[in-house]
């Protein structure tokens, strides 16, 4: 396998200024609070999933409508299986849960200066040393080639993608009068009061 340890500069640039709009699209949004994910997590607060699922839908219709109606380009899937996505997601799960960032927002509540962002930022170099520690063995029992699978939920089911980027619309429409209905309980809550 050949693998570069740094892109090109245009590259590393690119990204650069891509990941600062990230950052300063998720501080906006008020994802990078710790109060807010675990708001989130507990079910008073669906800022979070309002943020994710919006950015799933456009991001999807986006691909898709660049890819039919303007370049008929190859999307990038990226190969795993089951049980490597079972794995990590219940590791970014846990570390979600107990830290109460997620990566991006990590990296955002530290330029907030939030100090407990330090042991999010700590336990992913970690993370990633041990994953590159034990990557071999990973890829024998967790990911082995023969199980690896790029199959999109619209083939595996037969049916257009456009059906599933119209339910990710649902999805977000569905959190966003959750929110809505839940801020009015509030609010009557503190009337009776």
């Amino acid at each position: 396998m050949n693998t570069h340890l740094f892109s090109s500069p245009t590259e590393i640039f690119v990204g650069l200024i891509i990941g600062i709009f990230f950052g300063f699209f998720l501080q906006k949004a008020s994802v990078t609070r710790f109060s807010t994910i675990v708001d989130q997590l507990l079910l008073r607060n669906f800022t979070v999933m309002k943020v994710i699922m919006t950015a799933i839908a456009v991001g999807s219709f986006g691909l898709y409508a660049l890819k039919y109606y303007f370049f008929d380009a190859e999307l990038i899937i990226s190969s795993t299986t089951l049980l490597a996505a079972a794995v990590g997601g219940g590791i970014f799960g846990i570390g979600m849960a107990v830290l109460g960032y997620c990566p991006g927002t990590c990296v955002g509540a530290l330029a907030e200066k939030a100090k407990d962002a330090w042991f999010g930022i700590i336990g992913m170099v970690f993370g990633a040393g041990i994953y590159a520690e034990i990557f071999i063995w990973i890829k024998q029992n967790i990911k082995p080639d023969e199980q690896i699978n790029k199959t999109t939920l619209d083939q595996y089911f037969g049916i257009s993608p456009w059906v599933f980027i119209f339910m990710s619309c649902l999805v977000v429409a569905g959190f966003v009068f959750a929110d809505i209905f839940r801020r009015k309980l509030k609010g009557a809550k503190i009337q009776k009061i």
